[in-house]
């Protein structure tokens, strides 16, 4: 791993139109067969710059850079690529591989912090695998990702730095300078080369090929190949030459180049995205075993690359007897598609893959895993289940997994089954006859055969070795209730005028897109509030239950504000519809009730009344001989005032009062 402060060259503090000056929380990192990559690196000033060792995990080494930095704003990988797949060093990181490095990648999330990923490869974000390759990466890295669906770099005549396709809001631009970008004279695509064949033997008259996969093909492009030692060539039979993806056999799409004329090395027109040239080992009937050549490949144009993929070292043998015996082959394992759905009875497919041909009598290869009774998540008896070149051998005694032949002179099978939708029952009984598949069931399958060792199985096991690379995969299945999708809490907005009471209920915008019942948790982060009378900080009073109704009491903390004038005030809920993740959390969502408290003038003092005064006279007539006496009876309707009232009594008869 090359880690550099800056660049190759030596950074100047000139930041012009034709450079590109980076903060210091940029990471670019190369791997190290791109093109042209002096080119690149010499483009970029204050960034941080990460060149791929290719002999070690490309994962780890980026892994173990961010882990140096405190805070990565961006994240811009260069190098190959094709769809759904960046390829560093001997490593295609693919859906596959993203998965196999999860913890990794997510520790990415701690120095990322939402930031940005920027993918340079050619084609990463082609077609629907290609998006889901960027969704996967979005979602372990928590960071925004862009990539491109197209070629990037040298098109033809024009050039192109787009990387259109993105997941999630990405702020930074390429960080290639305008100048290179028009300049640049590389395209990011790749050709891989290998060989079918490492053992050959003259009297079998073995098959052999030499093989191409080109990633990103865009037109047909021109190889050299070339052997250690000269007349290589004449060691297999030409005369039995085919082609696939080349345009003709000899001096058409094959054309000698090498200083003798004498085969050993030799240029190839590929027009194809595969292609091979074909032809069997020659038998000359010399005693001139062993013979030993190794076989290199690349590119004429400077544009392109090359990869050597496996071992391209081919050893020639008179007999069989003379030929070590043949290597195990390695065995590689994929399942397809990642998230399996019960409802929805999905077909799933265990594929194997083999770097040689299985042996005379096929080889038996252990699939299994350590989920309680994994297998009888699957429905794996006919006709439902279907079996390409792989036959079952014996299954496991605890359901966990089962032995399989795959057939002589296979490279690939296949067995593809149903998931079981099953009772969703929680069970701590390991004699169940159900699984408990609330939430997420997580599943990973391996070929390792200690699996099948410790079922009692050794017997029944072939000679393969477990590829270091693509040993094992994993399955999410989720049971019907759809625990894939939390409820949405949507914030509320509310009003409510000092002096009343708002009673109203969270839950009336609320969703989840499964049609689970939603139900209230907890109220201001806490379950322990649910149903309880709260007092906010504002003094205000809120009583929230689990069925959303609640109500709202200013408690007279906001009486002070007059007409016209407002006040808010707050308080959060938590929802959740039950349902459990697999690591035992509850799905659930939060949102924010917002109250306007709106100020009321207060009543007017009423106008005082004016008072009335009625009086009567009892009893209406008075004897002086009797010495009757004179009661005045006065009444007063309306408010008296403080200081009373006078009352004025005028009499018809002038001097009346003084007859008392």
């Amino acid at each position: 791993m090359h880690l550099k402060s800056s660049t190759l060259a030596q950074p100047t503090n000139d930041c012009s139109p034709t450079s590109n000056c980076l903060t210091a929380k940029t990471l670019v990192v190369f791997d190290a067969g791109v093109d042209h990559l002096s080119l690149l690196v010499n483009d970029l000033l204050s960034a941080d710059i990460l060149i791929l060792d290719p002999d070690h995990d490309s994962v780890a080494q980026i892994t173990s850079a961010l882990e140096t930095r405190q805070s990565v704003t961006s994240l811009h990988i260069v190098s190959h690529g094709a769809s759904g797949k960046l390829c560093l060093g001997d490593t295609q990181l693919d859906l596959q591989r993203l998965q196999q490095n999860a913890g990794q990648l997510k520790s990415w999330a701690n120095v990322l912090k939402g930031g940005d990923i920027l993918l340079y490869g050619c084609q990463v974000a082609d077609g629907a695998l290609g998006y889901l390759f960027l969704q996967q990466l979005h979602q372990l890295t928590g960071a925004n990702i862009a990539a491109s669906a197209s070629r990037v770099g040298q098109v033809g005549d024009r050039h192109n730095w787009s990387l259109e396709t993105q997941i999630g809001a990405v702020h930074t631009s390429v960080v290639f300078s305008e100048q290179l970008q028009a300049s640049y004279p590389g395209t990011l695509a790749t050709v891989n080369f290998s060989v079918s064949e490492t053992i050959l033997i003259e009297s079998q008259g073995t098959p052999f090929s030499f093989d191409f996969e080109v990633i990103d093909f865009q037109g047909p492009l021109r190889i050299r190949i070339e052997a250690d030692q000269p007349q290589a060539i004449t060691q297999w039979n030409t005369n039995q030459l085919n082609v696939v993806g080349i345009p003709g056999g000899l001096n058409v799409g094959i054309f000698d180049v090498s200083p003798n004329q004498d085969f050993s090395a030799f240029e190839v027109i590929l027009d194809a995205p595969t292609a091979s040239i074909s032809l069997p080992i020659f038998n000359d009937f010399q005693d001139d075993s062993p013979q030993t050549f190794t076989w290199t490949a690349s590119p004429v144009s400077p544009a392109d690359t090359v990869n050597i993929v496996g071992n391209t070292t081919t050893q020639i043998f008179d007999t069989p007897d003379e030929a070590p015996p043949p290597e195990p082959p390695v065995v590689s394992i994929a399942g397809s598609p990642t998230l399996i759905v019960e409802d929805e009875g999905t077909f799933a497919t265990i594929e194997l893959t083999l770097d040689r041909p299985a042996p005379e009598g096929g080889v038996n290869i252990s699939v299994g895993t350590q989920s309680f009774r994994g297998l009888a998540d699957f429905d794996v008896f006919s006709p439902q289940t279907s079996f390409e070149n792989l036959s079952p051998v014996i299954g496991f005694s605890d359901n966990t997994g089962i032995v399989v032949n795959v057939t002589a002179g296979a490279t690939s099978a296949s067995v593809t089954f149903p998931i079981f939708n099953d009772a969703d029952l929680p069970s701590t009984d390991p004699g169940a006859t159900v699984n408990d598949d609330i939430g997420l069931d997580t599943q990973t399958w391996t070929l390792d055969p200690q699996l099948a060792i410790d079922a009692g199985l050794s017997a029944a096991l072939g000679n393969y070795v477990v590829s270091a690379s693509a040993g094992s995969f994993n399955w999410t299945i989720v049971d019907t209730r759809g625990q894939l999708n939390p409820p949405e809490a949507v914030d509320d907005s509310r009003s409510t005028a000092e002096d009343q009471v708002l009673s109203a209920n969270v839950l009336v915008n609320d969703t989840d897109a499964d049609g689970d019942s939603v139900f209230v948790s907890a109220v201001n982060g806490s379950e322990a509030n649910l149903g309880q009378a709260v007092t906010l900080a504002s003094g205000a009073v809120v009583r929230l239950n689990a069925d959303g109704s609640y109500s709202y009491d200013p408690n007279g903390q906001f009486d002070s504000l007059n007409g016209g004038e407002t006040a808010t005030d707050s308080f959060t809920y938590t929802v959740t519809d039950g349902n459990q993740t697999s690591e035992g959390v509850f799905n659930q969502d939060s949102a924010t009730v917002n109250i306007t408290i709106n100020g009321v003038d207060p009543e007017p003092e009423p106008e005082p009344e004016e008072p009335e005064v009625s009086f009567e006279i009892i009893p209406d007539s008075v004897s002086e001989a009797d010495g009757d006496s004179l009661v005045l009876n006065f009444t007063v309707t309306g408010d008296i005032p403080d200081d009373g009232i006078t009352v004025d009594l005028v009499g018809d008869v002038p001097g009346i009062l003084q007859e008392f």
